[in-house]
């Protein structure tokens, strides 16, 4: 075996030099895989001997390959400049062996294309002449290139692997399609990540991982003993390895079926921390300086301190200074071995002062918010003092006041003080006066071709902002609006907000203005359809204290008021209403509206009695439903048949459930009236009274049939004499017939189950046969 692998390793080192690929001694690849050798004609296709194409054969009986330029047939190559077509002449299959020490795990991955429609082929892997393994199926169209990415791991014994590809079906006939590109079969038993690894201290971790199946195997001449973690069932062998007794030089193989390469972890010391000082306290614009005591073996010094503030060299100096300089500096430094040190820290203080800053200009009702800042924290608690107008006082660092008014006016001051030393500023703030809701008057209702007024309160030196219906906007600073001529495009809510002289502006103040025509009828809504038992709203847009409203309908119903609301309603109440409006002394008048009711039948549903249904078996839901043109709905379907229609089938259920059916009629393509009701069903739990753990993959552990329906179920086994081997609370890894990992004998035990929801206890007995 070591041979072979040697000739292939040699082999594909030469290959890997005309294709430009990298060969690691892990790593077996595949040759030619984007088939760009030979070189063909630009825009062609050529049929090549499987001599000429290194790598790859074909059981064609006239051994040749058919291989496509990029482009050719207005197909591009999905990697390089050529690709191939499976089939030449002949249906035949193409393929390339491997010699694959066992056992390994190949990473599978090319790309497919059909020709003339949607072509299909097999992938599959094997000894040559032996059994074989499907290893993927790819059916793709001839529009864009479908990508496979898979694994496939080599049966142990076999020591060669021959991967082949297939033609199954192709929309152009037998010889014509699946093209085929970038075909890569790679086993990598290669150590990954860094290497060597240097660890910082004895408690340290080296972190590492590896490719295919293999164990990491200390070296004899380590300075100790170590713990290795390896993560189960992870392709890339995650691994750490820790609990270095000393420092030193430690190496580690990663053992593989056919490479053993060496992971080098150096073990080094943790540099100390180092002592620094500085010239703290400072005063404003004078210099802080910082030193560093030497250290042997320190490569560089990482110190940082405010406002990002930062610096590579041993002893660094900070000249003008300011407050903000004030705070913690702290140092790290890196050994030549690349190990930082323990990080340490130092306040500096520079001559303590303070600044405040608010939203100084603000307009009543909004919060004025008061910031300081202290600049240099200083030695000790500092304590904030706030005095302002109209009696204001705060002992909190930033305080704010909500609903501000104009008294509030004035001036600010706060006083910090740090260690005894105070420092005190001012800030001055205007609160303007905001301007009150609008009040607005017009002569609304009006009617068609006469004119329209709008007018508002007068605050001096304001702007007046009007917007409209029919994208009506004025802004103005008088408070009248005059529109001559009126017509029904000037009919709706105008809303004005009013901006004083120093920008304070007042809330929106709406109001709906109204022209009538005289032959338009009022807008009228309903809240149609409606069903028994419901309520009918009915209402119009036309509002004000001008407007006589007078609603009449069936059974003598009148109402005065401009929106109607009957509740209970029933089918007598269907019909014609009418709403006439009247402005008294306009001599335009709004002619009769009308709405057209009709109070639908109400729908009614059972979803039928609460069922038990057993796990492999299916039932009818007994729902019944009275009222017109229903249509039904399920809720979940899960395990339904049919989830639209009245008495669907329950089918193999495999836990409990409870569904909800909405019955609604259906009046003219809209969902009117609507009911539900709700029914339950059970799945109970069986158990089987015999199994066979014999490892055959049939009834291999002591399934409990709808047990999962009860996840605080607690199942106990016993032996004969009592003795408990097994016990769980929830039942999601069943009994496998051993104790303590070693298979029990063929016996009978016993079982006793509680489902946890306060129902008696189940007991019985189970055969174990093997």
């Amino acid at each position: 075996m070591t041979k072979v692998y040697i000739y292939l390793c040699l082999f594909c080192a030469i290959v890997s030099e005309c294709f430009g690929q990298s060969v690691s001694p892990c790593i077996i690849p595949t040759i030619n895989p984007s088939f760009e050798q030979p070189v063909i004609p630009v825009n062609s296709y050529s049929n090549k001997s499987e001599n000429d194409l290194p790598g790859w054969k074909t059981t064609a009986s006239d051994h040749q390959i058919e291989m496509w330029s990029s482009g050719f047939g207005g197909v591009i190559a999905f990697d390089g400049n050529q690709f191939i077509e499976l089939n030449a002449n002949v249906v035949s299959t193409l393929y390339q062996d491997f010699s694959t020490p066992s056992p390994t795990v190949f990473t599978v991955h090319f790309a497919h294309r059909g020709r003339s429609g949607t072509d299909v082929c097999r992938v599959y892997a094997g000894s040559p002449g032996g059994a074989t393994t499907t290893v993927v199926y790819a059916s793709d169209n001839n529009v864009t290139w479908g990508v496979y990415n898979t694994t496939y791991t080599v049966p142990a014994g076999q020591t060669t692997t021959r991967f082949s590809f297939e033609s199954l079906s192709s929309a152009g006939g037998p010889s014509v399609g699946n093209f085929l590109d970038d075909i890569q079969f790679t086993a990598d038993n290669d150590i990954k990540g860094l290497n060597p690894i240097t660890v910082c201290g004895t408690s340290g971790q080296a972190h590492t991982s590896a490719d295919g199946v293999g164990t990491w195997v200390p070296s004899g001449s380590n300075p100790g003993l170590t713990t290795i973690v390896q993560a189960p069932s992870d392709l890339r062998n995650s691994t750490v390895i820790s609990g270095f007794p000393v420092t030193g030089t430690y190496t580690y193989t990663w053992q593989t079926g056919y490479c053993s390469p060496t992971l080098t972890i150096h073990v080094v010391s943790i540099p100390p921390a180092t002592t620094i000082t500085s010239n703290s306290p400072v005063p404003v614009n004078g210099t802080v300086s910082l030193s560093a005591t030497s250290m042997p073996n320190i490569s560089s010094y990482a110190w940082t301190g405010p406002n990002l503030w930062n610096s590579n060299v041993q002893n660094p100096t900070i000249p003008n200074v300011t407050v903000s300089n004030s705070g913690l500096y702290t140092l790290v430094t890196t050994s030549t071995s690349g190990c930082q040190s323990i990080s340490t820290s130092i306040l500096v203080v520079v001559t303590n002062a303070i600044s405040t800053t608010s939203n100084s200009s603000i307009c009543s009702g909004n919060t004025l918010s008061l910031s300081t800042t202290l600049v240099a924290p200083g030695l000790g608690l500092t304590t904030y003092f706030w005095e302002g107008p109209s009696g204001f006082s705060s002992t909190l660092q930033n305080p704010t006041i909500p609903n501000t008014t104009a008294v509030m006016s004035g001036t600010y001051t706060v006083t910090a003080t740090t260690g005894g030393v105070s420092a005190s500023e001012s800030i001055d703030v205007i609160i303007y006066d905001t301007p009150t809701v609008p009040i607005i008057n017009t002569n609304s209702p009006v009617c068609s071709g006469n004119t329209l007024t709008i007018t508002a309160n007068t605050v001096p030196g304001a702007i007046y902002h009007w917007t409209g219906p029919n994208g009506f906007v004025l802004n103005s600073t008088n408070p009248l609006v005059t529109i001559n001529n009126a017509d029904l495009t000037m009919r709706g809510s105008y809303t004005l907000t009013i901006t004083s002289i120093n920008g304070c502006s007042s809330l929106p103040e709406s109001r709906f203005i109204d022209v009538i025509t005289g032959t338009s009828e009022p807008n009228v809504t309903s809240n149609l359809p409606v069903c028994v038992g419901g309520s009918l709203d009915l209402a119009t847009d036309v509002s004000g204290p001008a407007y006589l409203y007078l609603w009449e309908g069936p059974n003598g119903f009148v109402s005065t008021a401009q929106m109607v609301s009957m509740e209970n309603v029933d089918t007598t109440m269907s019909g014609t209403y009418t709403l006439t409006i009247t402005v008294p002394g306009l001599a335009c008048q709004y002619p009769p509206a009308f709405v057209a009711v009709d109070v639908l039948p109400s729908t009614s549903v059972s979803a039928g009695s609460d069922l038990v249904i057993l796990q492999h078996s299916s039932e009818k839901l007994q729902a019944t439903a009275s009222g017109n043109y229903l249509v039904f709905k399920w809720e979940p379907s899960t395990y339904l048949d049919n989830d639209a229609i009245l008495n669907p089938t329950v089918i193999h259920p495999k836990s409990n459930i409870k569904y909800r059916l909405t019955a609604t009629s259906v009046i003219a393509g809209i969902l009117a009236c609507s009911a539900f009701s709700e029914v339950s069903i059970t799945v109970p739990f069986t158990v089987p009274n015999v199994f066979t753990p014999n490892g055959d993959g049939v009834e291999d552990t002591f399934e409990i049939g709808g047990i999962n329906n009860y996840p605080q179920a607690a199942v106990s086994i016993f032996d004969r004499r009592g003795k408990l081997l097994y016990s769980s609370i929830g039942y999601q890894n069943p009994w496998d017939g051993a104790f303590h990992g070693i298979g029990l004998p063929v016996a009978t035990y016993y079982y006793e189950i509680d489902l946890g929801n306060g129902a008696k206890s189940v007991g019985g007995y189970v055969y174990l046969m093997r």
